[in-house]
This record gives C-alpha cells, sequence and structure tokens, in this order.
C-alpha cells in the first residue's frame, strides 16, 4: 500500500510521468553543466530503464523547476550535508556524484563532499556510483568513490 502512495504521490507531481517501473539515477548537480545534461539525457530516453531524481541545492530554482516540469523527480540535498544525501539517495539504483571546486577553490572541501556522497551512497545501497571532479585526485584521495559499497 506505501508503494501506491508513494506512486502516486510522484506521478501528482509530474503529471503524465509513471517512473515506477524504472531504475531511479540520483544526480548531484542536476541544475549544472553536467548533471542537468545527465538528467534531460534520461528524460529524453521515454523508453529506457532509467528515472531521473534530480538532486539540487534549492529545488526552487528555475533550472529546477523545468527539470520537474520535464519530468524529473527533484528533490533537495547538500553535498556538504550527508544526511541530506542518504534521504536524497534512498531507494536510488545509481547515482552520478559531482563535487563543486569551483563555488569555493578548495581542495579539502572538496574531498569533504566526496567522502559526504560516498557514505550516502554506500547508507542507501547505491548499486553504481560516478564522481564527477576537477583534478586527477587518484593520489589524493585515499577511500574511492567505488569502494562504496564496502
Amino acid at each position: 500500500m506505501a508503494d501506491k502512495k508513494k506512486s502516486a504521490k510522484k506521478s501528482a507531481k509530474n503529471p503524465g510521468t509513471d517512473n515506477s517501473d524504472k531504475k531511479i539515477i540520483a544526480v548531484v548537480g542536476a541544475t549544472g553543466a553536467q548533471g542537468g545534461g545527465l538528467v534531460r539525457a534520461i528524460l529524453d530516453n521515454k523508453h529506457g530503464g532509467f528515472a531521473a531524481r534530480a538532486i539540487t541545492r534549492d529545488p526552487n530554482s528555475d533550472k529546477a523547476k523545468a527539470l520537474a516540469d520535464a519530468g524529473a523527480e527533484v528533490v533537495q540535498a547538500d553535498a556538504d550535508n550527508v544526511k541530506s544525501l542518504e534521504k536524497a539517495f534512498e531507494g536510488a539504483h545509481g547515482a552520478f556524484c559531482v563535487t563543486f571546486f569551483w563555488a569555493h577553490l578548495k581542495p579539502e572541501t572538496e574531498l569533504a563532499q566526496a567522502r559526504n556522497m560516498a557514505q550516502a551512497a554506500k547508507h542507501a545501497g547505491i548499486r553504481h556510483a560516478i564522481w564527477s571532479t576537477l583534478e586527477d585526485t587518484r593520489k589524493s584521495v585515499p577511500s574511492r568513490m567505488t569502494e562504496c559499497r564496502r
């Protein structure tokens, strides 16, 4: 019964969109260039097996509203808040995670955000995760995003 209520709630939010049988891809940074491009690609593939969950700091922004109008589930989360990410990733099959280096210009903040996303992905049981970052961080990141399932 709870699943039917959840499905009905989604349908009411995005009329004409039934994503109940599709795997959810949670997209951090959905209103930016990379995340937005992925959300639009998922939405454009009407017969694909995936639904887009657009994760943004401001679900009331014009870009977030446009994604919702296009059929994405839009949810609020902040890369600096692991609990918000855990909630946003809940029930998703995969996650596209992007860090926001240009917003702060601090490598340590970018690494903290990546750790938050990895922890949230692990907590939510994400099956596949992609982390997009500016720099080649392989030498400085002791725990890689791909290890989130351990």
